[in-house]
């Protein structure tokens, strides 16, 4: 590629060579600031999707004076530059990371800026009050004093916006970071036989043997859009039955219990809820 062929605007076809030698045939696509995702120069290389030979064309570029961007870089870029806001930059590391579609649709709404206007809107609102009253207090003979049940008004209405946000933003924390869920109950009382079943393989060994699960096994799952992580746990005994091995794994469920935000408890329905089962 000459420099005269890389225009912005214009996608440019053609390949990479390394001293004569060619490495792949690619599109290269030139952004001049301040449109582009940082709001800086960029120029993006499109080639075949294998590992050596993306290795090849990135090891070319270094040679000639680039360098590896840091993790998040670009968007602390886009950032820096006004072309995204904070809560969209959160929003990009959102969808890089989201779990389930759902949180991934609504973090590309934060990116659109949906949430961004949410705010705005209120501090246009809340300036446009804080004006009335000031004129309202300078200027006496010549602006009307709002009234008292309308400056109540627009602060519940912004206070309810802000607790809606709030509340939105709660449940982000959720979405983002999932539940954990920990199965617990007495030997075979069907934890594991219940946690393959959610998972719908099997995952864990299942047989007659009380104590056949002594270790912690975790699996991730999508609940109708909301992250979680699955625990299947040793079942909680305390007798003379029980081996070292057995008793390391029931501390192991005690606190997977602990920490859990939800509990699944289970106990065989046939011999009725006993005091193991307290």
């Amino acid at each position: 590629f000459s420099k005269k062929e890389l225009q912005p605007g214009r996608i440019c076809h053609g390949w990479i060579i390394d001293n004569e030698k060619k490495i792949d045939e690619v599109i290269v696509l030139p952004f001049k600031n301040p449109n582009s995702y940082t709001g800086e120069d960029v120029i993006e290389i499109q080639c075949h999707g294998g590992p050596k030979v993306v290795k090849q064309i990135l090891d070319l570029t270094l040679k000639n004076g680039a360098r590896l961007a840091q993790k998040g870089e670009f968007t602390k870029r886009a950032f820096l530059n006004k072309k995204l806001d904070l809560s969209q930059a959160e929003a990009v590391l959102d969808i890089i990371h989201a779990k389930t579609s759902n949180f991934a649709q609504k973090s590309a709404n934060n990116l659109s800026g949906a949430l961004a206007q949410q705010i705005k809107q209120i501090k246009d609102s809340l300036f446009t009050l804080y004006s009335r009253i000031i004129a309202a207090v300078d200027f006496p003979e010549d602006v009307k004093e709002p009234e008292y049940s309308y400056l109540i008004e627009e602060c519940q209405k912004n206070i309810s916006n802000i607790e809606r946000i709030l509340k939105n933003a709660n449940a982000s924390n959720i979405m983002r970071q999932g539940i954990k869920i920990a199965i617990a109950g007495c030997p075979n009382a069907g934890k594991s036989s219940l946690f393959n079943a959610l998972l719908n393989i099997e995952r864990a060994i299942v047989t007659e043997i009380p104590g056949t699960t002594r270790d912690v096994i975790q699996e991730s799952v999508d609940i109708d859009g909301i992250p979680a992580t699955l625990i299947d746990t040793a079942g909680i005994r305390d007798n003379e039955e029980v081996d070292k091995v057995e008793a390391i794994g029931i501390e192991y469920t005690k606190n997977c219990v602990e920490n859990a935000d939800l509990i699944l408890f289970l106990f065989d329905w046939s011999k009725g809820f006993d005091e193991n089962d307290a």
